[in-house]
């Protein structure tokens, strides 16, 4: 059993990456404009999730999961060259959402909170890009989405042990992502689909 997890795990990791060489490549070239708020808020959730996961018994599995908060991290920093900065008032509260939901962890030393926390603000994470991409559907590339949703399915499938903690975010992740693939593909209306 172990040894298909760590090869789902190395499948997760290497979807990881090639999704978020995509992602990037569509950065230097001007077709994906990522949000910095959204990017700062993945960042902490993300890395809060594979913690709770890790801590919950999530196992090798978790590392999917770890890997992603990696990459949202690198996202991040290009997203003050190359991102937009359409910063709304709700963009700011959950940063500051984002912040605050280390806190539980922190006072009550149990990651249950913390990592529900996390996961309600990532999904709110995702609003500053689903509203840029509403508006804007070139602004985005759909295969590193689609590619996210299956490394979410291949990070549960991954996983040592089944709990709300580890598995509510990779849940949460699937969902979210493909929503935005499905907005950016619809809200094309025909036009040619940047993958």
């Amino acid at each position: 059993m172990y040894n298909m997890q760590l090869l789902l795990t190395l499948v997760g990791v290497i979807l990881s990456v090639v999704g978020t060489g995509i992602y990037i490549v569509g950065i230097f070239k001007g077709k994906t404009k990522p949000h910095l708020y959204t990017n700062i808020i993945w960042s902490i959730v993300t890395i809060i999730a594979f913690l709770g996961s890790l801590t919950s018994g999530g196992g090798i599995g978790a590392w999917v999961i770890g890997f992603t908060g990696f990459t949202s991290v690198v996202i991040f920093l290009l997203s003050f060259k190359y991102g937009t900065k359409d910063i709304k008032q709700i963009d700011t509260i959950f940063l500051v959402a984002a912040l605050i939901s280390i806190i539980p962890w922190i006072v009550l030393k149990d990651p249950f909170w913390s990592v529900i926390i996390a996961v309600i603000i990532d999904m709110f994470g995702y609003f500053p890009t689903i509203r840029k991409t509403w508006r804007d559907p070139s602004s985005e590339v759909y295969l590193p989405w689609a590619i996210g949703s299956v490394k979410a399915v291949i990070a549960i499938i991954a996983l040592s042990n089944f709990n709300i903690l580890t598995v509510l975010f990779p849940i949460e992740y699937l969902v979210m992502n493909s929503i935005v693939v499905y907005i950016i593909i619809s809200r094309r209306n025909n036009k040619t689909v940047n993958i």
